[in-house]
């Protein structure tokens, strides 16, 4: 009976050891909650400077067009292909991780959106994207 119990305890232990979500650092270490804030701050701020770049990067009638301000746009990561890009975007790019920036625009139809690409280093607007 006390080697079932044994047996009993020891998978319960694994079972919660492998249910912890302690959040790693690069280190290695447990991230605080300092830490972590201090990251998901980092990516918003990332995030941000996307939004402006690129927003300042477009011409005066597209920025007329976008509904608020660069801070109302989307911003996600995504591999370019060349069905996603207008004629005059930088080919260069097809197969590589960029960002997609999604302005709304005050068009009444649908599409009512300017999506632009840009790199991911540099936020140099790449091209264009197709919408539907």
């Amino acid at each position: 009976m006390k080697k079932m119990n044994a047996i009993v305890s020891v998978c319960v232990l694994l079972c919660l050891a492998a249910c912890t979500n302690d959040t790693k650092s690069s280190a290695g270490k447990p991230q605080t909650s300092a830490e972590q804030t201090q990251a998901q701050n980092k990516k918003v701020r990332t995030e941000q400077d996307v939004m402006e770049a690129v927003f300042n990067q477009l011409s005066q009638e597209n920025k007329e067009r976008i509904v608020g301000t660069w801070k109302d746009a989307t911003v996600s990561k995504t591999v370019l292909k060349e069905s996603m890009i207008g004629s005059n975007a930088d080919k260069s790019y097809v197969g590589k991780e960029v960002y997609l920036v999604n302005f709304t625009t005050n068009e009444k139809q649908k599409p009512n959106n300017i999506v632009v690409f840009a790199d991911t280093r540099t936020f140099q607007l790449v091209g264009y994207g197709l919408v539907d």
